[in-house]
């Protein structure tokens, strides 16, 4: 049976507004439910760490919709991973979160 899940709001600030992630994790494996803007890896590294969650066990990343502040990371994430994550979306927000489609907002 997998261990009990644990979720934790992470808190980053942006300089002109705050945006909360969210992440979940148990012994084995991370979720984190968006991205946040471009350039926000170092601070999601970051709360990983004040979580006391390993960088290391993102193992996937939920998509709640396409704006620039829940997506604009995921490229620098899926770097970092090596491209080892599993990204879960909507359908209709594939061509946004892909770059084919300008984003909506």
């Amino acid at each position: 049976m997998e261990s009990q899940w644990n979720f934790s709001a992470l808190k980053i600030d942006l300089g002109s507004f705050t945006i909360f992630p969210s992440l979940l994790w148990n012994k084995t494996n991370a979720l984190l439910v968006d991205t946040g803007m471009p350039g926000t890896l170092p601070a999601l590294q970051k709360a990983f760490t004040e979580n006391d969650v390993p960088f290391e066990k993102l193992s996937a990343i939920i998509l709640t919709h396409q704006d620039l502040d829940h997506i604009g990371s995921l490229p620098e994430l899926m770097e970092a991973s090596n491209n080892r994550l599993a990204v879960f979306a909507h359908e209709l927000d594939k061509p946004y979160i892909e770059g084919t489609k300008l984003f909506l907002n």
